[in-house]
């Protein structure tokens, strides 16, 4: 992958980290949803000499699997959607979603807290999960 793309990623994951810390140390728990980018979800292909859509959601995937933190990803959902419909989920020529967007994202993100999130108990604390994958 190109340089910028892995400094965006590592980045992104060490701001990560200093969130989930930050939360952790009041007990408030963490989720990360993936918002795709215009580009990602309107994608003649998937993937290509030196592109793959999905490789920012790939690291927060990982990211979120290993820490233990509930995450959902748009990005499926929104191609899915613009597939079957042909609808404009962004605002022409900005990088906003439009107002259709914010109603199919909010849909899914609600639903998914309703029933992924809500009730799931924190866990083990940020720190106890790092000194774990420290000891492995």
């Amino acid at each position: 992958y190109p340089p910028v793309a892995i400094e965006a990623k590592d980045v992104s994951l060490e701001t990560l980290e200093r969130m989930a810390r930050f939360l952790d140390d009041r007990g408030v728990g963490l989720a990360l949803v993936a918002l795709p980018t215009r580009e990602q979800v309107y994608s003649g292909k998937p993937y290509g000499p030196g592109f793959d859509i999905d490789f920012p959601q790939a690291y927060l995937q990982l990211f979120a699997h290993e820490q233990g933190i509930p995450y959902l990803d748009l990005l499926p959902i929104f191609r899915e959607h613009v597939s079957r419909t042909n609808e404009n989920l962004y605002v022409k020529g900005d990088t906003h979603l439009s107002n259709e967007g914010h109603a199919l994202a909010g849909w899914h993100i609600s639903e998914w807290f309703r029933c992924c999130v809500k009730n799931q108990p924190i866990g083990k604390t940020w720190i106890e999960r790092q000194t774990e994958m420290s000891h492995r």
